[in-house]
């Protein structure tokens, strides 16, 4: 497994430099040292957020990473601009240990834990919660 660091987690992308005002012309005026990002380098700079989207899931996989029993699988792919998206998300029930942990480190807070705990199935393949039937279950805020 792949160690991960903060330069991984924000994104593949390098992150852009803030243009500054020349030392030279600094000590002639009390302008702003930063000149702040162009229109472009904002927009590219925003990209590269992970938190900016609270409640959806970027795809960072900390998730997976972390938990214990490896219970979560995520896969990722990119469109047309190389932007990440989810393309795939498990949670594989019958194995979890219901620790929290997931909940815990997801940067976005797209994992919660709730008490709706009626798991109870006769078939073994019900016990994986896909994307689509984790959404399917998701309590609006405030009501966990």
């Amino acid at each position: 497994m792949a160690e991960l660091t903060l330069e991984k987690l924000g994104s593949e992308k390098k992150r852009r430099e803030i243009p500054k005002l020349p030392p030279g012309e600094r000590v002639k005026n009390f302008d702003e040292v930063e000149l702040g990002f162009s229109s472009e380098d904002a927009m590219a700079e925003a990209m590269r957020c992970l938190t900016c989207e609270i409640g959806i899931c970027v795809g960072c996989k900390i998730c997976a990473e972390n938990c214990p029993n490896a219970v979560i699988t995520v896969t990722t792919k990119y469109n047309e601009k190389l932007q990440r998206y989810v393309f795939d998300y498990n949670i594989d029930i019958s194995r979890c240990l219901f620790c929290g942990i997931c909940e815990e480190v997801c940067p976005t807070g797209c994992l919660t834990m709730s008490k709706e705990y009626e798991l109870a199935t006769y078939d073994k393949k019900d016990m994986i919660c896909s994307m689509e039937r984790l959404d399917e279950h998701k309590l609006p805020k405030g009501k966990e």
